[in-house]
């Protein structure tokens, strides 16, 4: 017993004086440590970025600063100075055409969407019954036109008259002269007692019928006078009535020009709302002709952006149907109003609960012929004006 529990505790004995040995031993050497720091070092060096890539961060930050200053200084120079909207759309004055008299559509010459020239038959109706009323108009005229030549005749006949009766008033007035004397011969042989009494009866007689004569004659140039004044105020009459029937006539020959409706300028037959049979009443719309060279924009700028845009300015027009490509252009007036006030139902401020809202204001702008030949109504586009013309009107 005593001898295991001495070889028992001899190892726990001995094993104060062995720890400090293993822990000797277990220490790695200085020369066993250089691998693994090396290793270390290599994999801090792999954290590092390759010099490429350095190279590459420092051109783009170079770019970025580059590229913000040159931002900067072209809206210093140039960009504080434009003003932008894409609220802008192509405008032009098309022209809604009518109908100015009723009738049948009885020919269309000019198809939708094609050209057309100032003057040109677009639409024909049926002129038959404006023909007749040519016709009668023309009849009447010649009518009236006889009835003048007959007042005419009538004039020159009563002129003759009253030189008849001139002359009949100068023979009355030379048998009165010799009335009168041969009544004062017979007076004198009555007072003598030479000459007899019937005589003298007779040559007084003869005198008052002379004297009677004078006055028929004076009665008849009054009367053919008379009459030749009124054949000339009947003349005149029937003149005011021709006159009236060329009238009819010119408007019976507007009415029937009307029957065919010719293109005001030249443009573009478009929105064709009638086809040929068709009865049309007077007013009736019949198509839109749009003109080719007289397109506009219409740019809707907001109020606060309108304080330094005159007219006269040069604007830039982005026309997004041509590929994005810029043209030059010119503002030409702004609306006296904003949109809002020329539209159907203008809105009511003054009425319920209000919102603020930024309005907008039409300013128009000229395109080049060019640029108008190529553009279409209705079409999108973005202006630019640049405001730094301060000398514009």
């Amino acid at each position: 017993m005593s001898n295991s529990a001495q070889a028992i505790s001899s190892p726990e004995s001995q094993a104060p004086s062995n720890r400090p040995q293993a822990k000797l031993a277990l220490a790695p050497k200085s020369e066993e440590l250089q691998p693994a720091e090396i290793k270390s070092a290599s994999r801090d060096k792999s954290k590092r970025p390759p010099i490429l890539k350095r190279l590459v961060l420092g051109t783009m930050v170079v770019a970025a600063i580059a590229g913000a200053a040159k931002y900067g200084y072209d809206w210093y120079i140039l960009g504080r100075f434009q003003i932008s909207t894409n609220d802008a759309y192509v405008q032009t004055d098309m022209s809604q055409l009518g109908a100015k008299v009723s009738g049948y559509v009885t020919e269309i010459p000019a198809p939708e969407n094609t050209f057309v020239k100032a003057g040109d038959i677009i639409l024909k109706l049926d002129d038959g019954d404006y023909k007749l009323a040519v016709d009668a108009a023309k009849a009447k005229i010649e009518t009236q036109k006889a009835v003048i030549e007959r007042f005419k005749s009538l004039s020159a006949a009563r002129s003759a008259e009253v030189t008849a009766a001139q002359a009949k008033l100068q023979s009355a007035q030379a048998s009165v002269g010799n009335a009168t004397a041969t009544e004062k011969r017979a007076s004198e042989l009555v007072n003598r007692k030479i000459g007899s009494q019937q005589t003298l009866d007779n040559a007084t007689l003869q005198l008052g019928a002379a004297n009677a004569a004078v006055s028929e004659a004076q009665a008849g140039i009054a009367s053919a006078e008379a009459q030749i004044d009124v054949i000339a105020a009947n003349k005149v009459e029937a003149q005011r009535l021709l006159s009236e029937l060329e009238t009819g006539l010119a408007k019976a020959e507007r009415d029937m020009s009307f029957t065919e409706i010719r293109a005001p300028f030249n443009g573009i037959v478009a929105n064709r709302a009638v086809q040929p049979g068709q009865f049309v009443q007077v007013g009736t719309r019949l198509m839109a002709l749009v003109p080719d060279d007289a397109s506009f924009i219409e740019a809707n700028f907001k109020e606060t952006q309108l304080t330094d845009i005159h007219p006269g300015q040069k604007a830039l027009i982005t026309v997004d149907a041509i590929n994005g490509e810029s043209y030059e252009g010119k503002v030409l007036n702004i609306s006296p109003a904003s949109g809002a006030e020329f539209s159907l139902l203008p809105p009511e401020n003054a009425t319920g609960n209000f919102t603020k809202i930024t309005q907008r204001v039409p300013v128009k702008v000229s395109v080049s012929s060019d640029l108008a030949a190529k553009l279409r109504a209705g079409l999108s586009v973005t202006v630019t004006v640049d405001t730094r013309d301060k000398g514009a009107p």
